[in-house]
């Protein structure tokens, strides 16, 4: 009997004993693994279609370049709408996507993905919503931090950088959720880096030929901060939760877009810090064009430049520089000015003190911001005639193709702080007025750069430049006692060579002294000898940004 019974109790454990044991659970009711639980629970994301994730990456590539290339609209009015600014802001967008890059690939690996998703398009949105209230609150401190080159970094960092991270994080977790659906990480991966790459081409082309020109910045970023959270109510509904956890969720959400609408209308992205009267303002896709009242005369400022100023009254000008065009006088009678071109029209205040001094001259001013020209007309009294006309167009282009037309040309344009643009200032360009200038022809040139110094790298290239076409250059300095420091200084190029002395006993005669005497220095080749290791500046190689950022 006790044989049998030890017998009896190991049976159960023979291996052709098949049947379970009531006093074990069964194997299906082990507890999972922390692993499997993991597993469970990112799994709960595949409930989004990949078509849909698709979309996201897209609209995350596209929300990026929005921001990059309005960045640019933000950053100009201070620093100038220049090579620096750009290399600024691409930089740093670059910069917060490698981040938001590696961030987005190890959140994906370590919690829920469906939440995490949620998390990050709401984190996104809000972040985005921050811009024009971020502008607008660092007004006055990139007002004063006044560096050329620093500067776009700088504020590229403080106002766009956290947005452009935060959408960068949300692709790694559509390739994620999107090899979970597919089981091909490689096809994810492809889905996701092609959608985005289209997604940037889309906001490249959709913000320069569609929002900027159409919409303020405050309203652009609006819509970059909505887009997000409507994402976000999509997923909701594509989500398996509860009807009203879905109301909820999307009731706050489109309380919060309501809400961002309403207050970023109201914020000014960029508000006066400088105390002005400021009576116009609006920003188009060349400038932030700005018109100041100063008591006794009205001030247009171009981004950070102050372009033009006329007295209300009298119609005078105010700025010592643009007085200048008046020593033509000194080298050219009345009878001899038959054409003259203006380039860079601003308020068009010099180019109409010209007309009514010269009335019989036929004058063309160029400006390539067709809204000047409206605004020319409403605050600086400009009127054109059959003798004096407006014309829309390119500085350069505008030569094209012209020959022996011009007596007379002034330039005087501007693109940013002290810069000129790269293309007016090359051998090429010259070589243009050479040919569009008739025999005695005489060209004057506004630059801001010193003589002597640093600062002085624009002024001996140039002159080194134009000498390849014209022999004779005389520079009036507008702050003669300022040698190493930037000032007004005033290129008179001449196709013939001026006669000086009697250029001298007219500006006695014409009361213009104070302008001609102690200022003119005439160039000669044993001057421009000194300047020999000044590039000639050319269409390949002409950095005029880096000479003016020195």
């Amino acid at each position: 009997m006790g044989k049998k019974q030890k017998n009896k109790k190991k049976a159960p454990q023979s291996k052709e004993n098949h049947s379970p044991s009531p006093a074990k659970k069964p194997a299906a009711a082990e507890k999972p693994s922390s692993t499997a639980k993991s597993s469970a629970k990112k799994s709960s994301a595949g409930h989004l279609p990949t078509v849909f994730l698709s979309a996201i990456s897209l609209i995350c590539g596209c929300l990026v370049m929005v921001i990059e290339l309005t960045s640019s609209r933000v950053l100009a009015p201070y620093y100038g709408n220049t090579i620096y600014c750009w290399t600024g802001v691409i930089g740093t967008v670059l910069f917060a996507m490698s981040l938001g890059y590696l961030l987005g690939g190890f959140l994906a690996e370590k919690h829920p993905r469906q939440k995490l998703l949620y998390t990050l398009l709401i984190i996104s949105g809000a972040t985005a919503s921050t811009i024009p209230f971020t502008a607008s609150a660092l007004a006055n401190f990139l007002t004063n931090y006044d560096s050329y080159t620093t500067g776009p970094i700088v504020g590229s960092l403080l106002i766009f950088c956290l947005p452009a991270f935060c959408l960068s994080t949300i692709p790694p977790l559509c390739v994620k959720i999107i090899s979970d659906n597919v089981k091909m990480v490689g096809v994810a991966s492809g889905i996701v880096s092609s959608t985005s790459a289209i997604g940037s081409i889309l906001g490249t082309f959709l913000t320069g030929f569609y929002l900027i020109p159409n919409f303020a910045l405050s309203q652009i970023y609006y819509f970059t901060a909505v887009i997000p959270f409507v994402l976000c109510l999509v997923a909701y509904f594509l989500d398996k939760t509860s009807l009203n956890q879905k109301a909820i969720k999307t009731a706050a959400l489109l309380i919060v877009s309501f809400s961002l609408w309403g207050v970023q209308g109201q914020v000014d992205v960029f508000p006066v810090v400088n105390g002005k009267k400021e009576i116009y303002k609006n920003l188009n896709s060349y400038h932030l064009v700005r018109v100041y009242d100063e008591k006794n005369y009205y001030l247009l400022t171009l981004d950070s430049t102050n372009e033009g100023a006329l007295t209300k009254k009298e119609g005078n000008l105010i700025f010592r520089y643009t007085k200048y065009w008046e020593l033509i006088k000194c080298f050219r009678s009345q009878e001899e000015l038959k054409s003259a071109c203006f380039v860079g029209g601003g308020a068009f205040a010099m180019p109409m003190i010209f007309h009514k001094n010269f009335p019989q001259c036929n004058i063309d001013a160029v400006e390539i911001d067709p809204e000047l020209k409206e605004v020319g007309k409403r605050f600086f009294k400009l009127q054109e005639s059959e003798k004096f006309h407006i014309n829309i167009d390119d500085g350069r282009r505008w030569f094209r193709g012209k020959s022996n037309v011009y007596d007379f040309i002034f330039l005087d344009a501007f693109h940013g702080v002290r810069s000129i643009p790269h293309h007016l200032v090359t051998s090429e360009y010259f070589k243009e007025l050479h040919t569009a200038l008739t025999n005695d022809g005489v060209i004057a040139i506004n630059v801001i750069a010193a003589r002597e110094g640093k600062q002085s790298q624009l002024y001996k290239s140039l002159v080194k430049t134009i000498k390849q076409h014209f022999a004779n250059i005389v520079v009036f300095a507008v702050n003669r006692e300022m040698k190493k420091a930037r000032t007004n200084l005033i290129f008179f190029v001449f196709k013939k060579s001026p006669n000086m002395v009697q250029a001298r006993r007219k500006a006695d005669k014409l009361l213009l002294g104070s302008m001609y005497y102690k200022k003119a220095a005439v160039i000669d080749d044993e001057y421009v000898a000194k300047f020999a290791d000044h590039p000639i500046l050319t269409d390949e190689y002409a950095p005029v940004e880096y000479m003016v950022a020195e």
